[in-house]
């Protein structure tokens, strides 16, 4: 019930004074239900200066109870109390962020190359689709974590996930919206140097059957502009909607990092807490693992698996894999959106039970007011001062409702921004470790969205292999790193300096490893692109100079508007060719073999479908190097954030994370106005020798070209390597400047913390009631 200014409630703060004399002050609220306000405006004895207004709240003994107890809204059983503990509550948290890694940090950079080819985009359409995770992030990080930390955590962490449910299946609907895939009609384009050859197109058509060449001429579509606008409109739309879809992940994202950290950490023991959060973040590594993994399996299964024909060979309703095509071919399309939708089901099924922790678990009320008390015993709260309702310069206010105290309370959060922003950014500490933070996550951001893109192209390994090669190498390493790093500064119980220096040595073996990527597969050159035919004759060109016609195949008619490629042996070589037609092959096409015979162009008289199988032993070595890497440079984060956790004040803690976190979306994904994820798409991008043509139309073809087909190798690695190095040295210059900032006398360390907490007289063990005092700057009043 509302108190005021009677003499009651007088009489009550007064008895409530003699009963707990030492008033528990603090810059910010407990963000708990409150039941009764009292407000006091006191001068400080300078005219000159604003008066102060003193707010108390006190809590109840029931509301107490009720703040602590699981449920939702006025649904709160007892039999949901089994489930209101902290390892009940780690769990849940680490679901959350267990989807968020599959999420983000899998399943959408393992599809990325699918997507590309299945919506023909180039690879900066991929580096403007992912930077929207981090836009959203930026947008929502500072509210999030601010007012977030002030209410209830748990309802913004599941509205959180909710969000980035939604965000999940609007991933996925893209599939649903475009036209089936048409491997048929581009596989009979490629041209023939004997009529038999027609079977290979006679044998696809099964698949969606004969183009209906009057159908899409039509008279109405026939206008070849008209064509390239609808063209470039619809991967326009496909593009917004991934956008959209990946804003929603971001959006989703958002409390994760920032309020279920300081969520965990205001609801265990200090001695637990490094453990539990520990835990958390090893859970972020599963994520990534999980997504890879997923999207390995569904990418064997065609995209269109589900509307293919009935196969009459084995004569079942639904062929899971399309007759005459599999992964081999660089037309295959995997079924990349499935995993999308397992994601969202596993998303919703987790926001009901985060929903209904409450602000604050049972065992969580002491360890707030002890840390509270900590706070003010280390005098790391500034602006705070001491309660005094019977001041002889005080004039009485009353608040009679919660509305109008919560609107106090909401102004005095708004007004207190500015200060917690200076707390943080004069702490020369804490902005190194921003700095090296923004820095490192450049690279982590950039390698973890194109590292399976980049096996597939430099040890030409197909996408599914790629994904679980990066997931038995990532996860196992990264989470090793991550968890050990957390026992060993617990164990060795290391200050804060001693913690740096433990970041600054993996930093440093992370960079003595960066060479890694001189190890690379020399490919099969493409005859008539990277190495000529013998006697070549004439240019035919794809908006370049390419020798694709000589001797061997002027006899063909040959179209190079449809990239085939065929392995031959061309001057004792392997290499591969533009397409059989290329390669003058007259013969059938052995569907066992998957080969093509009486090529005129190899050497053997034969060539096989697809590119050529690599030999090559240097992937299992580049593998060797990267779990190490791996290993190096997930041991820094967890340490890092424990010296962020022990330099900053008690109350500014999510809002420091969240601060950390814009930092390193800002200025660790973005150089300048160029997004990381932006950046090492442009890497794939210089690389490119031979992209697809503009798709054509029956009156023209679009403006636009389409996906790269092939990567200059070594170009692709020196630039990869570039950006390694500068990235880590970069990360290990603000790992030794933070190192060098941090004083010992400006450390908290958690010997000192346990202490405080020890000694700590908890109030709501001798009181009927918990008082907070809250103070805030208001003008002067008449």
């Amino acid at each position: 019930m509302p108190l005021s200014a009677s003499r009651s409630t007088e009489d009550h703060d007064r008895r409530h004074r003699d009963e707990a004399p030492r008033r528990l002050r603090c810059e910010r609220s407990l963000s708990l239900p409150i039941v009764g306000v009292s407000a006091n405006f006191e001068a400080d004895g300078d005219a000159d200066q604003p008066k102060q207004l003193r707010l108390t709240v006190f809590l109840e003994d029931e509301d107490r109870l009720q703040l602590s107890s699981c449920g939702i809204g006025c649904y709160r059983p007892k039999w949901l109390s089994r489930f209101n503990t902290r390892r009940w509550m780690l769990f849940w948290l680490c679901w959350y962020c267990t989807i968020q890694g599959m999420l983000v940090n899998g399943l959408v950079p393992s599809v990325a190359s699918t997507i590309e080819r299945r919506f023909n985009f180039h690879t900066t359409a991929l580096g403007r689709i992912l930077p929207a995770y981090d836009v959203a992030y930026v947008l929502c990080c500072v509210p999030v974590s601010y007012f977030g930390d002030r209410h209830s955590k748990p309802l913004f962490l599941g509205i959180g996930l909710l969000v980035m449910s939604i965000g999940s299946f609007l991933f996925s609907m893209p599939h649903f919206v475009v036209d089936p895939y048409v491997y048929a009609q581009r596989q009979a384009n490629m041209g023939w140097c004997n009529a038999s050859l027609l079977d290979i197109a006679n044998a696809t058509m099964a698949v969606h059957g004969p183009v209906d060449d009057s159908a899409m001429c039509s008279e109405q579509q026939r206008d070849g502009l008209l064509q390239s606008v609808i063209y470039v409109l619809q991967k326009f739309q496909y593009e917004f909607i991934f956008f959209a879809a990946h804003l929603l992940h971001g959006i989703g994202a958002t409390p994760l990092f920032t309020l279920g950290i300081s969520f965990i950490d205001e609801n265990v023991k200090p001695s637990l807490s490094s453990q539990y959060v520990g835990i958390f973040y090893t859970c972020v590594i599963i994520g990534p693992a999980a997504g890879f993994f997923l999207s390995a399996t569904f990418l064997h299964f065609h995209t269109d698996f589900l509307s293919a024909r009935q196969d009459t060979t084995y004569k079942q309703l639904y062929s899971f894999r399309i007759p005459e095509i599999d992964e081999s071919d660089p037309e295959w399309i995997g079924a990349w959106w499935i995993g999308f939708l397992v994601a969202a089901v596993l998303s919703l099924f987790a926001v009901l039970p985060i929903l209904s922790f409450p602000r604050l678990l049972p065992d969580a009320l002491k360890w707030q007011t002890r840390r509270l008390k900590m706070d003010e015993q280390d005098k790391m709260a500034s602006k705070a001062v001491v309660l005094l309702d019977d001041s002889e310069h005080a004039t009485h206010v009353s608040v009679h409702n919660k509305e109008q105290a919560l609107k106090l309370q909401l102004w005095s959060d708004i007004r207190n921004i500015p200060g917690a922003l200076s707390h943080l950014f004069t702490n020369k500490t804490f902005v190194f470790l921003t700095l090296a933070a923004a820095a490192d996550s450049l690279l982590i951001t950039g390698f973890s969205g194109f590292m399976a893109k980049y096996l597939e192209r430099q040890f030409n390994v197909r996408s599914s292999r790629a994904n679980v090669l990066i997931g038995f190498i990532l996860v196992p390493f990264a989470g090793l790193g991550t968890m050990t790093s957390g026992y060993i500064v617990k164990r060795l119980r290391m200050s804060c300096r001693c913690t740096l220096k433990f970041c600054i040595i993996m930093a440093v073996g992370s960079l003595l490893l960066s060479p890694m990527f001189f190890v690379y597969c020399k490919p099969a050159l493409l005859i008539g692109v990277q190495s000529d035919y013998p006697n070549a004759t004439t240019n035919l060109t794809m908006e370049g100079g390419y020798s694709l016609i000589a001797e061997c195949n002027d006899h063909c008619a040959c179209s190079a508007s449809h990239f085939q490629p065929v392995c031959g042996i061309a001057n004792g070589e392997r290499s591969v060719y533009f397409s059989s037609c290329f390669a003058g092959c007259d013969g059938k096409y052995d569907r066992i073999k998957k080969s093509y015979s009486n090529c005129s162009c190899s050497d053997d008289g034969e060539v096989a479908a697809g590119w050529c199988q690599s030999k090559c032993s240097a992937l299992s070595a580049f593998l060797i190097l990267f779990a190490p890497i791996c290993y190096f440079t997930f041991s820094i984060g967890v340490p890092a954030l424990s010296v962020v956790l022990r330099i900053v004040n008690y109350s500014e803690r999510s809002f420091a994370l969240g601060m950390q976190w814009i930092a390193i979306r800002c200025f660790g994904n973005d150089l300048g106005t160029i997004p990381a994820p932006m950046l090492f798409g442009m890497l794939f991008e210089v690389s490119c020798v031979i992209r697809r043509p503009p798709e054509r139309y029956c009156g023209g073809n679009s403006s636009s070209e389409g996906s790269c087909y092939v990567y200059d190798n070594k170009l692709l690695a020196d630039l990869f390597l570039t950006f390694a190095i500068l990235g880590q040295l970069i990360t290990l210059m603000f790992l030794v400047a933070a190192w060098a900032c941090c004083k010992a006398e400006n450390e908290i360390t958690d010997l000192n913390h346990a202490a405080v907490r020890r000694s700590a007289i908890m109030d709501d063990s001798t009181s009927d009631h918990l008082a907070v005092s809250h103070d805030f700057s208001m003008p002067s009043v008449a």
